[in-house]
């Protein structure tokens, strides 16, 4: 079974501000928005998660499209599906490290402005990436690559 917080938003504060957090396994997005109609988590059923402890401005910082990121692996067959957020078929190479492109479409996606956002990176660390707009922050987990991908994998490198 899921740990409900997993499952649920919960807020959070970070850096003095009150965010909605959704958070998995693989990634984590702190929204200004609103949770909407969804439940948030209970504080009574136990603790959420310090997830803000997972956010790190360390490394390189740049400014990427990720849009054009997610436009670039469409024309190469990626489609949102679950699948593409569980496997490594579709990947995107910043820095030395890999990261799955379903998992950065559906994280990013809950913040995208639609502006070029800012990106922390440590090269070639197998750390995970925190992109930083004005509605958020996502840390995404990176994948483990031994060696060169594998000639099904399809890679957009940045």
């Amino acid at each position: 079974s899921v740990r409900e917080a997993c499952s649920k938003p919960a807020i959070v504060e970070f850096e003095g501000r009150n965010y909605t957090s959704f958070c998995n396994s693989y990634s984590l997005v702190l929204t200004t928005e609103s949770s909407g109609e969804m439940a948030l988590f209970d504080p009574e059923k136990g603790n959420y998660p310090d997830v803000t402890r997972l956010i790190s401005f360390d490394g390189e910082k740049d400014k990427i499209d990720i849009s054009d990121v997610i436009a670039k692996a469409k024309t190469q067959g990626y489609k949102l599906k679950r699948s593409a957020v569980m496997e490594n078929q579709f990947l995107l190479k910043y820095k030395g490290n890999y990261f799955r492109i379903g998992l950065l479409d559906s994280t990013f996606g809950v913040i995208d402005d639609g502006e070029k956002a800012t990106i922390y990176c440590k090269p070639n660390s197998n750390r995970p990436i925190t992109i930083v707009n004005d509605l958020g922050i996502c840390v995404i987990m990176p994948v483990r690559m031994e060696g060169e991908p594998e000639p099904w994998m399809e890679v957009i490198e940045v």
